[in-house]
């Protein structure tokens, strides 16, 4: 996924669609102090993060993969090489800790 996930982080779920295009989704808590360090060293580095609009748009038929229920968020993509993406959104409604989800996919 080419993040540097931080040793404060806490794995909440994850799954691995193998098919025609693979994707993988990733629920991740961390302590919202190692946010920043997580993002500079992530392809979001340099990606303006949009509160407008939820990324990743790929719905999941799963109870915890759920984008609609942040109120305050950043979200975002990243292109990157061989036709690879990853798709961010981080839930900013709690002040101590982010709810960060993660979706890449290879086409």
């Amino acid at each position: 996924m080419m993040c540097d996930i931080p040793t404060s982080a806490e794995g909440l779920n994850y799954l691995l669609n193998k098919g025609m295009d693979d994707t993988i989704y990733l629920k991740l808590r961390l302590p919202r102090e190692d946010l920043d360090i997580f993002i500079n060293k992530s392809p979001f580095k340099d990606v303006a993060l949009r509160t407008d609009r939820r990324y990743p748009y790929w719905e999941l038929d799963k109870e915890w993969w759920d984008l609609d229920k942040p109120i305050l968020f950043q979200s975002g993509e990243a292109l990157l090489p061989k036709a690879k993406y990853l798709n961010i959104l981080i839930d900013l409604d709690d002040p101590k800790i982010v709810i960060i989800y993660l979706c890449w996919l290879e086409t």
